[in-house]
């Protein structure tokens, strides 16, 4: 038995099949499909961030890459970072061999006031001179020292490996890990 959908380019609705619309059908027709996808970039671009005050972060609402970096569909085949797409809708082109930085520390924000451009460089000395990273100043660790210490603590209480883990977010092993000194020393 057919169910109606709303197309996402038209606003008409059309029936589909349960299958179909559980895929996620959203267009009337091949037709709309191909005009919702050429519409304009910028359109396409800024209805995939949550746009919020001047002074705050516009977090990235799509696709990201591990790192958390938005990941924007250009054309059929080509996509940028979504930063770095957000600097050039709105400040202009990126120099050659630049980066766009960014001073609230957060990979997935799209607010060209949080954006600065520099050099891989000055990227990681800002990284370091804020001691980010993971917010604690010690590389690309989950975990703080005064975390480290609550987990060995618990430990020797008795508390098991994946009990610990569950609490500070992290697997068994890397609780065994810093239980047995492999890390963290």
């Amino acid at each position: 038995m057919p169910v109606p959908i709303i197309c996402e380019h038209c606003g008409v609705s059309f029936p589909t099949e349960p299958n179909r619309a559980k895929a996620g059908r959203k267009y009337c027709s091949r037709k709309c499909y191909f005009a919702h996808k050429t519409r304009d970039l910028s359109e396409r671009f800024w209805e995939k961030v949550d746009v919020r005050g001047p002074d705050e972060c516009w977090p990235w609402k799509a696709g990201k890459d591990k790192k958390g970096y938005g990941r924007f569909v250009v054309r059929f085949g080509k996509w940028m970072l979504a930063h770095r797409l957000a600097y050039e809708l709105t400040v202009g082109p990126i120099p050659d061999g630049k980066d766009v930085c960014h001073s609230c520390d957060s990979p997935g924000c799209c607010n060209k006031a949080h954006h600065f451009i520099g050099t891989h460089i000055d990227n990681n000395a800002d990284a370091f001179n804020k001691a980010r990273k993971n917010g604690h100043g010690y590389g690309s660790a989950k975990l703080s020292p005064d975390q480290v210490r609550q987990i060995r603590e618990l430990a020797s209480q008795g508390r098991s490996r994946k009990e610990i883990g569950v609490l500070f977010g992290v697997t068994d092993v890397s609780i065994g890990n810093i239980i047995n000194g492999k890390t963290w020393r």
